[in-house]
């Protein structure tokens, strides 16, 4: 029997509950799922689902940090248990003000699963208390207002499982323009994109492409310049399958061992720790390589700018772009530096011509202070690069 899409029968804010009953300890997948009793879905707006045991595949966990954002929960967490593979675990790392409605909230989303568990404010470090708590080989890191498209899951492990030799060290999903069909026009949906938010990512997205063209992000192209691509293993070169520089946080996965290894997330980079995600993909690219399984689309909702005060937002993405450069290229590699200079003065120009609003001024006056401290960011030594970068950003928040 077919099962209906969460979105179809049903909008945001009533949800089908998964009940998982099999044996502990067993792998199963959503291939071997039998739905039961019909009418359960349409009187109680429950799903009850048979789990029997499917062929031994390689298991996944969902590692989600999240705060303040139920409405993103209410949104993202059904598309991702509705896909073709489903997690052994969904771990959810919750720093709202109000955690209670906010584990309340994955409760009725989602039966039988772990609450969502408290933890102190930062991404860096709520992914890290996920981490700990995985015991799957493959982890994924989406974030709360990740929007998976069906398959997502299937195509993203079809890559791990065909690397027998265990070379790729992470593999991303690809971006998408839009979102899913199911959320496409559903006025049900509590959690919407507003016009300016729509007009916004089209002007920024076609920024973006004149950006990449001739102000190219050292984050983005030095992995690649500096460590050259290593050959897709023969089981994995497809079309569907291509190299990836680094990964967007709302779309990255690890070998969980791997990950570990590394340190995990940087936690020196703050509450809102942005550029963690490229930190991690450059860790990873030293030694293994990143690939994009192109068929695993995915719709990130919201922009991550009113997370934070326009003033932090623009010194973050000042000081972190360059505490990250210096850190993972020392100053013999002097190309990636010599690109990171240039990147930042387009950048503070770009944020010069959208200082139309209070908060483009805000984020314009944040990164024009962090830009002229990254000369002690550039001199520091590797053994000093950290305090040296936690110092900086003290002086510029001192500032205003």
């Amino acid at each position: 029997m077919k099962k209906r899409g969460l979105f179809q029968d049903w909008g945001v804010g009533r949800y089908a509950k998964y009940i998982a009953m099999g044996c502990p300890g067993e792998h199963f997948t959503k291939r071997s799922l039998t739905v039961v009793n019909k009418s359960v879905i349409r009187g109680n707006n429950q799903v009850t689902m048979v789990f029997e045991p499917g062929q031994a595949e390689m298991e996944f966990d969902i590692v989600i940090a999240t705060r303040n954002r139920i409405s993103a929960l209410e949104l993202s967490l059904p598309l991702m248990l509705n896909q073709s593979r489903l997690p052994k675990s969904l771990i959810i790392v919750d720093s709202s003000d109000d955690h209670p409605k906010v584990k309340l909230t994955v409760e009725n989303i989602v039966k039988d699963c772990p609450s969502a568990s408290r933890s102190s404010i930062g991404s860096s470090l709520q992914r890290n208390i996920g981490l700990a708590r995985v015991q799957s080989p493959v982890v994924f890191f989406p974030d709360d207002d990740s929007l998976w498209f069906p398959g997502v899951s299937e195509s993203v492990m079809a890559v791990y499982e065909k690397d027998a030799d265990e070379s790729v060290g992470a593999v991303c999903q690809a971006e998408s323009i839009a979102p899913p069909i199911q959320i496409w026009g559903n006025d049900t949906i509590r959690y919407h994109m507003t016009l300016m938010d729509r007009f916004k990512l089209f002007y920024d997205s076609n920024f973006d492409v004149f950006e990449r063209s001739f102000f190219p992000d050292p984050l983005l192209t030095a992995g690649k310049t500096v460590w050259g691509w290593r050959e897709i293993p023969a089981p994995c070169r497809t079309a569907e399958v291509e190299q990836c520089g680094v990964m967007s946080g709302f779309r990255m996965t690890f070998r969980s061992d791997l990950i570990r290894s590394l340190g995990g997330f940087d936690e020196s980079l703050g509450n809102y720790a942005m550029f963690e995600d490229r930190d991690a993909s450059l860790r990873v690219l030293k030694t293994h390589m990143i690939l994009c399984a192109k068929r695993a689309k995915v719709f990130h909702y919201r922009s991550p700018e009113k997370r934070t005060s326009g003033f932090e937002f623009g010194m973050m993405n000042v000081l972190n772009r360059a505490y990250i450069t210096c850190k993972s290229f020392d100053a013999g590699i002097r190309k990636p530096r010599r690109d990171l200079q240039r990147f930042l003065a387009f950048k503070l120009l770009r944020y010069g011509l959208q200082s139309y609003s209070k908060y483009g001024r805000e984020r314009f006056t944040g990164a024009y202070r962090a830009y002229s401290l990254v000369p002690h960011l550039l001199k520091a030594s590797s053994d000093q690069l950290t305090e040296q970068y936690l110092m900086t950003k003290r002086e510029c928040l001192a500032q205003w």
